[in-house]
This record gives structure tokens, C-alpha cells and sequence, in this order.
């Protein structure tokens, strides 16, 4: 697959959300791609009241304020990162809805979370867990434990019975644009043979590398509980990339419960690949 020219990241005036903004804000200066804050009005963290009259804001306050929160954060990672092309909008209705538009049109996802509890969270008025299941296209997920990576490096989770070649592909594009390594990690659970699982890794790799020979890549095949091997073997990299495929849970993100472990424990951004992407430039869901 050929990445996404355009990052469109979720921001609702949350720590997590701004956290996830500078972690965009720093891919897409590393990889030269585009931008885009999206905030949707009436999902301010902090809601707006009429003081004097102790009555919630009308929806065009709540809008400005929003606005004038993106502005400055836009000002802020236009100054941290000058090369970065960055702009920024504030659009009415349902964060989810707006944010799948923005897939369906093309764009990469960027969402931060909590990082706590027993279901994956977002202050974007809770709507991770359906735009992570929903959106066509790929979606990175900002964990709130964000640490500097001790390892440039890009993690990949793959079944080899039943490999995303998708998501084996962003992996690839990505380690090389950003000039990095691969880790390929593989898990086996009980009763599995681990040499037909080396076997079956490197078939898969085979077909997905093409033209990506000369990257450096390291493989593993790892017994142990798949959301436990890959949120270690991931630990300190820059990114880890999952297909949301697969006959560990991974068929649909958050509907199995290994996927949702993955995400949840994970202490490094982790995109979410889907397979047949459904994505069309040529639809402009969020204007430009």
C-alpha cells in the first residue's frame, strides 16, 4: 500500500489529544506529509458555561473556543516543527462520523486515548473504539504512557497462517521512509511448532517486501499470548503496526479480545492496518 499524504488527527482540548498532536505533528515531519487538527464543537473536555447566568454556552461559543484552542495549538507545532505543512478545522457534528469521513477520503488517523480502564477510551467524547472498528483506513492510536523510542525501529504483528499483507506493507513503507528497521515478531501458542512458523513467516515476508529488499529486517517467532509477545517485543520502538485480521481476534479491532488487548496495553503508538482499504482521495469529507 502507498501511505496516506495526509495525517488528520483528533484533538478535543485533552491532554491525550494534544499528546497524539505532537506525536502526529512529528510523524509527518519525519515521513513529509501533511497535517490536519480536526476538532468537532460540543466536545470541549472542559464545558463552557454562561457564568453569569449559570446556563451551558450556545453552540457557536462552545465552536469559537474550540477554535481558538486548535489555533494555538497549530501556532504551537507550526513553531516546534517549521517545515510542517499543518491546518486546522473545527467541524459540527459526531466526532466518529467525521473522523471516518476523513478515512473514507483518504486520510491516516490519529487519535490518543486514556490509557485506562478495561475498554480502550478516548476524551473524543468516547469515540475511539468506534473509529477504530469503523474507519476504512489505517488508525494509530496514541497511547497517554507515550515515551521517546530507545529503538528506531518499527514493530510488525503477523500471522503467518493468515498474514495482513496490508499492514505488512505500511510497515515496510514506513521503516523506509523513515529510515529505521523492521522487527517482525510471529506468536505461537501451545502445541505449535515454531520452525513451520519461521517457515510460513518468511513465505509471508516474501510476498509483501518487494521492493523493500534492502531494508534491515529482524525476525522473531515468539510462543506466549499475542497481545502480551507483541505489546513487549514493541516496548521502546517507534511505532507497531497490527492487521486487523487475523485468527488470534485480530477480524475486527475492539471486537476480539485479543485486538483489544493489543491496542490497550501497548506502550507505543499502535497502528491498526484493515485489509481491501475502501479509501478515495477524490472524496473531500473534511474540506480543505
Amino acid at each position: 500500500m502507498t501511505l496516506p499524504d495526509l495525517v488528520v488527527c483528533g484533538f478535543d482540548d485533552s491532554p491525550q489529544s494534544l499528546m497524539a498532536a505532537h506525536w502526529a505533528a512529528d510523524w509527518c515531519t519525519r515521513l513529509h506529509m501533511r497535517l490536519r487538527l480536526l476538532a468537532v464543537s460540543g466536545t470541549v473536555g472542559t464545558a463552557s458555561r454562561d457564568i453569569s447566568r449559570g446556563r451551558p454556552a450556545e453552540p457557536a461559543d462552545q465552536q469559537a473556543e474550540l477554535s481558538a484552542q486548535l489555533e494555538q495549538v497549530r501556532a504551537h507545532l507550526t513553531e516546534s516543527y517549521p517545515t510542517l505543512s499543518i491546518d486546522s478545522v473545527v467541524l459540527g457534528g459526531l466526532p466518529s462520523v467525521q473522523l471516518i469521513e476523513a478515512s473514507r477520503a483518504g486520510a491516516l488517523l490519529v487519535i490518543g486515548t486514556r490509557g485506562l480502564g478495561p475498554a480502550l477510551s478516548s476524551l473524543l467524547g468516547g469515540v475511539a473504539e468506534h473509529v477504530v472498528t469503523r474507519a476504512p483506513g489505517p488508525v494509530v492510536v496514541v497511547p497517554s504512557t507515550l515515551t521517546r523510542a530507545r529503538e528506531h525501529v518499527i514493530t510488525l504483528g503477523i500471522d503467518p497462517q493468515g498474514p495482513s499483507f496490508e499492514a505488512a506493507r505500511f510497515a515496510l513503507e514506513a521503516a523506509e521512509r523513515m529510515a529505521v528497521g523492521l522487527r517482525v515478531v510471529a506468536c505461537v501458542e501451545a502445541g505449535e511448532s515454531p520452525d513451520r512458523a519461521a517457515m510460513m513467516l518468511d513465505d509471508s515476508l516474501a510476498t509483501a517486501i518487494g521492493d523493500h529488499s534492502d531494508l534491515p529486517i529482524d525476525q522473531r517467532v515468539v510462543r506466549g499470548r499475542s497481545h502480551e509477545v507483541l505489546a513487549e517485543a514493541a516496548a521502546g520502538t517507534e511505532l507497531l503496526v497490527v492487521g486487523s485480521r487475523g485468527r488470534s481476534g485480530l477480524t475486527g479491532l475492539l471486537l476480539g479480545s485479543t485486538s483489544r488487548r493489543v491496542v490497550r496495553e501497548a506502550s507505543v503508538p499502535t497502528v491498526v492496518v484493515k485489509p481491501g482499504q475502501e479509501q478515495g482521495s477524490s472524496r473531500a469529507a473534511v474540506r480543505s
